[in-house]
């Protein structure tokens, strides 16, 4: 432990990277999380723990924090397109439900996080998401599995 975390080591500098990219990708869930489901991707958590999207239009598996770098690339927006059974993008009320369904939902679960020494506004993610609809609850529910 004491080498991982050496300011300059290696380990450090891998650390402290992973550590910005999975904050990153924790604020793009907070913001466009609600979005996945429109767009064929599910979060996914295997046996052993590891975490990865899935896309269904794509079938394509990375690691969790690659959806939504992977759903703004064209090869996706073209796979969308000719995907079968994804739901209709809502718009207005219940946009702005799922919207704010997602974004309570991680608040609510980063709050766990704030007694364990963390002083940042965003911390890391655990369990799966399927991109809930517009309940927080299911949100908060499938975050904190």
């Amino acid at each position: 432990l004491a080498t991982h975390l050496r300011p300059g080591g290696r380990e450090h500098k891998a650390h402290i990277k992973n550590k910005d990219i999975s904050f990153d990708t924790v604020k793009d869930l907070r913001q466009r999380g609600w979005l996945l489901r429109y767009e064929g991707v599910e979060l996914v958590q295997d046996a052993k723990g590891c975490r990865s999207y899935s896309c269904g239009p794509c079938q394509k598996k990375e690691g969790w924090y690659q959806a939504f770098q992977h759903i703004d690339t064209g090869k996706h927006e073209k796979a969308k397109s000719y995907a079968v059974g994804l739901p209709p993008r809502p718009s207005g009320k219940r946009e702005q439900a799922e919207r704010e369904a997602w974004s309570k939902a991680i608040d609510e679960h980063l709050a766990g996080f704030a007694g364990s020494g963390s002083s940042s506004s965003v911390g890391p993610t655990s369990g799966s998401t399927s991109g809930p609809a517009a309940a927080s609850s299911s949100a908060s529910s499938s975050l904190s599995s």
